[in-house]
């Protein structure tokens, strides 16, 4: 036996050790025909076929590949050089679907051209694959979730926010409204009694701090009662709230007016100089509480009757101020005059 056969036979002995011991699952079939002409036993226990079922079919005929159309992706790969792993599933003879990674070559093996295919079981990575997918997928379900419930909670605290301001802003309005109504009087929107004392108050203050005088005019409106009952408490109320606004207009903004009765006003009057002074005002106002009123197609004529009482002569206080204002009103209304000052006698009203 020559050297060379020898060492050939060596050669095979070594190759079917290492082809039948390798924990590779490994394939040999012609390039020509497809058809397989020897697998190691591994191949054998992973897809369940024995040696007899395998050898001179080809793997489309046992089907073994999932899908029939990757082999020949897998063989143009291999052709084409590429040594990349290929990613495939294979059927076992039992019907399981197993994962694998696939690696071919091509050699020559007694001068027929072979496909030699080294076959990896990657189940458990992909199994950890896909637990790992799971998981990332439950994560970012649950981060969806509690984003979510964030994202809900703080709308419900901006609803919260939201309703929470109305209700503020209702409150501070409502405060606001009960305060002016506390304040004022509900028809005409002028300052109530107890609103112009406070006001008197400070006014007289200020006219003792500057030593100056101050006025206070007390305003009973003529032919009212008759308005009223002929054209009912609707013009009524109406002609109040035109007298209202006629009189802001012959004030100063400075000062002081408010409705302390049906048809009584009375006014504040700062900075005056002297009785000339308030008696000029007292005149204005008289003047425009003379023109005519026009309600719901009535004709209203008015007139007024006006007491003057002035700070520091007529009284000291407030209400020391409103009664004499009001006690010269009654003066001018009896004697005609139309105005009159506290503590003058009726010979000496102003006519106007």
């Amino acid at each position: 036996m020559s050297k060379d056969h020898n060492e050939r036979r060596a050669s095979d002995a070594a190759y079917r050790t290492v082809f039948e011991a390798s924990p590779e699952y490994i394939t040999i079939s012609r390039l020509s025909d497809g058809r397989t002409i020897d697998v190691n036993p591994g191949f054998e226990r992973l897809m369940g076929y024995s040696l007899k079922d395998i050898l001179g079919r080809t793997s489309l005929e046992l089907g073994i590949w999932e899908e029939p159309e990757l082999r020949k992706a897998f063989l143009h790969a291999v052709k084409s050089g590429s040594n990349r792993p290929f990613f495939c599933r294979l059927v076992t003879k039992s019907g399981r679907r197993v994962p694998v990674e696939a690696a071919g070559s091509i050699t020559v093996i007694d001068g027929e051209e072979v496909l030699i295919v080294v076959v990896r079981d990657v189940s458990e990575r992909v199994a950890k694959d896909q637990e790992l997918a799971r998981y990332r997928q439950s994560l970012e379900a649950l981060v969806a979730e509690r984003t979510a419930e964030l994202q809900q909670a703080q709308e419900r605290l901006q609803s919260a926010l939201e309703a929470l301001q109305v209700a503020h802003a209702a409150a501070v309005e409502g405060e606001k409204r009960s305060r002016f109504e506390a304040e004022h009087d509900r028809l005409t929107g002028l300052p109530n009694r107890s609103t112009l004392e406070d006001r008197l108050s400070q006014g007289i203050h200020a006219a003792r701090q500057a030593g100056q005088a101050y006025a206070v005019l007390f305003i009973d409106l003529d032919k009212f009662k008759p308005i009223n009952d002929s054209f009912g408490h609707r013009v009524g109320d109406k002609v109040l709230c035109d007298v209202a606004g006629r009189l802001r207009s012959a004030i100063r903004a400075s000062d002081t007016i408010a409705r302390v009765g049906g048809d009584e006003f009375v006014v504040g009057l700062a900075h005056m100089v002297d009785a000339h002074s308030a008696d000029t005002v007292a005149r204005k106002v008289r003047q425009a509480l003379h023109d005519p009123l026009v309600v719901e197609g009535h004709r209203c004529e008015l007139g007024s009757s006006i007491g003057i009482a002035l700070f520091p002569r007529d009284g000291l206080t407030p209400t020391e101020l409103i009664q004499a204002a009001d006690a010269a009103m009654y003066q001018a209304k009896q004697s005609g005059a139309g105005i009159a000052f506290a503590g003058a006698p009726a010979a000496s009203a102003t006519q106007a």
